[in-house]
């Protein structure tokens, strides 16, 4: 499994690459990660093990040459491990580059198994435009399109991206709809029991809406609810992401009811131990929304936290059952507000809400969403 980027700071290696690789490792396969970590240099050139699971971040070379360097050292990385299959994961920047040029070479009958994974739109209609990249994410949507059909085989994290490749002309038994999951923890979140303080929660990284429309989601909200505090939990992708939104509901006059996290890896446990919880999960009803595959809303679900997201995308998939309490419908400000308000006013919603949620996670735990994805290489 080639991985985008490294373990930190962003999230598909970490929540996507290597659960899917543990699941495989656990059903006996021998799985290698091999981690470009160009945003993780302290990183570069560790290697750890786990059972039949290798995770090894390549190393880096100075910065003038370091793009040619690390693409030949990820493609030794590769070649050594003499695997049967090749997962590559993004069809753009060093994994893009990588799949469609062994899509180009390996034409031979012992040649590896290549399959691409898309997780994003990544071109000028989708994180190209977002980031303003311009003539770059032009570029971005045209290595996208070569990748996908060079390679020809793809397993994509929502029913859009599904479609996406498809219409790229990919056939249906070549695309396998493989959406974000979670990974069961041994430790049991305990069932609500006694008063804890309510609170309302944003788990976010800043990119999912744009941070005026949030506060004007919750603004009325908060002012409505004298003891009701946010708590905003979560890192930036982007820079500066964290103070725009900070800036937003300072405009709206709220900014003094909001508290400011920073993720660590089992803050969204202890938080759900510790206090009762409503989150928030809205989304612009966009290209790069609807393509994504929003692991967060199955995270909060599987510990048991209401949640309160706009039906866009995936996250119509991962409330479906819940939709009559959890869903709202894009941009309807009054709708969103209502179910908001619903279970910020009814402790016994909330307890049966945060009951259905952990159920309705159940079918997205990692080991049955990739449970049959060596039979698919097959």
């Amino acid at each position: 499994m080639l991985a985008p980027f490294g373990l930190r700071p962003k999230g598909t290696t970490i929540s996507r690459v290597l659960p899917i690789a543990r699941v495989l490792a656990a059903q006996g396969l021998e799985v290698r990660v091999v981690v470009p970590p160009w945003d993780d240099p302290a990183s570069a050139g560790q290697r750890i093990r786990e059972g039949n699971l290798e995770i090894v971040q390549a190393p880096l070379a100075g910065s003038l040459m370091r793009p040619l360097a690390l693409s030949r050292e990820l493609g030794q990385l590769v070649r050594e491990f003499e695997p049967d299959v090749v997962h590559v994961f993004k069809p753009i920047g060093y994994t893009g580059l990588l799949g469609w040029w062994w899509a180009l070479t390996w034409r031979d009958a012992a040649a590896p198994l290549l399959v691409l994974d898309c997780d994003d739109l990544e071109g000028s209609a989708g994180w190209g435009g977002r980031q303003g990249l311009r003539s770059l994410g032009l570029f971005r949507g045209l290595q996208e399109t070569l990748t996908v059909r060079s390679i020809g085989r793809v397993t994509a994290a929502s029913r859009w991206l599904e479609s996406y490749v498809r219409r790229l002309g990919l056939q249906h038994e070549r695309t396998l709809y493989l959406a974000n999951g979670w990974e069961r923890s041994s430790e049991k979140i305990p069932p609500m029991a006694g008063p804890r303080p309510l609170k309302l929660l944003w788990y976010t990284r800043f990119t999912e809406a744009e941070p005026g429309r949030v506060a004007a989601l919750l603004a009325s909200v908060l002012r409505t609810a004298a003891d009701l505090r946010l708590l905003v939990l979560g890192d930036e992708v982007e820079a500066g992401a964290r103070e725009r939104a900070r800036s937003a509901f300072a405009q709206v006059g709220v900014g003094e009811r909001v508290d400011w996290l920073e993720y660590a890896p089992g803050r969204l446990r202890e938080l759900a131990e510790t206090r009762d919880l409503v989150a928030i999960y809205p989304l612009d009803d966009n290209l790069v929304n609807r393509a994504r595959s929003p692991a967060k809303i199955t995270e909060l679900m599987s510990v048991g936290v209401p949640v309160v997201a706009e039906a866009v995308g995936e996250a119509n998939t991962y409330l479906a059952d819940l939709a009559s309490t959890c869903l709202a419908t894009p941009d309807d400000v009054v709708g969103f507000q209502r179910l908001l308000g619903a279970l910020l006013g009814d402790r016994e919603l909330r307890r049966v809400t945060s009951l259905r949620t952990r159920a309705a996670t159940d079918r997205f735990e990692w080991s049955l969403l990739a449970g049959g994805l060596a039979d698919w290489y097959r």
